[in-house]
């Protein structure tokens, strides 16, 4: 069984929900009844995953039989409602136990001592008007963390699918770790990378668990200190829709470092940065990146070394002939963000107004690039939650690269001409950032629309 990490802390990358559907629990329906042995079948060094089993309504009673007491089991299910609570309770014998909602439509739980059968409704699993589930039988990674360099992965040609559903492959881990095993454990953080190459359409996540497997809340994507605790766990999802090159998703613990406040400081792949308290808006200035932004081009996920609360508008402002200008607004405490980019020189200097960055609002605006620029960055005012943003340009080849962040993540995604993205795919989505970007430097135009 796992034992409990005692620390509170969650630390959330990228959540994808798919939309909630209008409730319909009036169905009644035959109970569904299952043995898991007849379900699931393979050796118990790997995480085992049945084949879909549909249900019919919200009101349809599910028991599943075979199961061993102490032991994690998950629940995988379709159509999940993005308003499903993360703990729910289910009946185990004539107790009531958690059915955790881990991620956007995974659960975990484990039987008490004695236990074998679990009963609970198709709704409780967010399946309100039909679907289909999976329950999986978890065999958890015990993981010896020796070299923060080494780190966990998972995604195509490093682990196999948990299984896959209409082509889309998902991979999941559980991860047991010595904390005496992690070097400096007083002052880590956790570092999530995920390759870069071609062209995907990918979701993934990680977390701290409990004996239970549920989630553990608390400070998201702040330093920690793990000294004084044995173990600790983790859980990390990997959901792979497209992908013309093998996609993975690596963690590391990191111990971050200071961007120097004078002279240069180099970056490398995996590393997380911390910049002090500043009371002027700065520019982080990258050297020697002469084609393109490299890993600039993804979110940085900035946020409080305190707290781990989000930090906005952290993003490329400029291209150079030599590098990129990354902006850095003011902020009263320390900030810290994530790199898994190549190696460069940096360094911080007074914003002085030679980048602006233009304001977007509701409706339709139109921008004009001067020649030779190959960034031309926005910032949103008054966009609300879940809007759409179309865009249209006279450059073929032509941009616009949106920043969003929501209530328990964040990430990027692109559009271009006669394209448009609506928030809502990421529920209660706004754009933090956006930035034409214009690899020909030809001049154009382009015009950007928010509904």
């Amino acid at each position: 069984m796992l034992k409990p990490f005692l620390k509170a802390t969650t630390v959330i990358i990228a959540l994808s929900f798919i939309s909630c559907t209008p409730q319909d629990n009036s169905i009644q329906a035959d109970p569904i009844s299952i043995n898991v042995n007849d379900e699931i079948t393979g050796t118990s060094t790997v995480t085992n995953v049945s084949d879909p089993i549909a249900v019919e309504g919200g009101n349809q009673e599910i028991s599943i039989k075979g199961l061993e007491s102490g032991k994690l089991y998950t629940i995988y299910s379709s159509k999940a409602s993005a308003g499903s609570q993360s703990a729910l309770s289910a009946v185990s014998g004539k107790s009531r136990i958690s059915l955790n909602n881990i991620s956007g439509g995974t659960y975990t739980f484990i039987l008490p001592e004695g236990q074998s059968e679990i009963t609970f409704t198709a709704v409780e699993i967010g399946l309100q008007n039909g679907g289909e589930f999976r329950i999986g039988d978890v065999a958890t990674d015990e993981t010896e963390f020796q070299d923060g360099a080494k780190g966990m992965v998972i995604g195509q040609g490093k682990t196999t699918p948990i299984f896959t559903d209409n082509g889309v492959e998902h991979y999941e881990t559980f991860y047991s770790i010595d904390v005496d095993s992690i070097p400096d454990p007083s002052r880590v953080v956790i570092n999530e990378t995920t390759s870069h190459s071609g062209n995907a359409k990918t979701s993934h996540y990680f977390s701290f668990v409990d004996e239970n497997g549920k989630r553990i809340e608390g400070k998201e994507n702040a330093i920690l200190n793990l000294s004084g605790y044995e173990t600790i766990y983790l859980y990390q999802s990997l959901i792979i829709d497209y992908s013309d090159k093998p996609q993975t998703s690596t963690l590391y613990f990191i111990t971050p470092e200071n961007i120097k406040t004078e002279g240069t400081t180099e970056i490398s792949s995996p590393g997380t940065y911390i910049i002090e308290a500043s009371n002027i808006d700065q520019y982080m200035i990258v050297e020697g990146l002469s084609n393109g932004l490299g890993a600039f081009i993804y979110d940085l996920n900035a946020r409080y070394t305190d707290t781990g609360e989000r930090f906005y508008a952290v993003f490329p402002i400029a291209k150079t002939k030599t590098g990129v200008v990354i902006n850095i607004p003011k902020h009263d405490r320390d900030i810290m963000f994530d790199y898994d980019g190549e190696t460069y020189s940096v360094y911080l200097t007074p914003a002085d107004g030679s980048y602006p960055i233009e304001i977007v609002k509701m409706g339709e605006t139109k921008f004009t690039v001067n020649e030779g620029t190959y960034l031309f960055p926005l910032l949103p005012s008054g966009i609300p939650v879940n809007s759409t943003i179309s865009l249209k340009t006279d450059n073929k080849d032509g941009q616009l690269i949106i920043g969003y962040h929501q209530p328990s993540g964040h990430g990027t995604t692109s559009i271009k001409n006669g394209e448009e993205y609506y928030l809502g795919e990421k529920r209660n989505s706004v754009p933090e950032y956006l930035f034409f970007r214009n690899p020909s430097k030809e001049e154009c135009t382009f015009t950007v629309t928010f509904r």
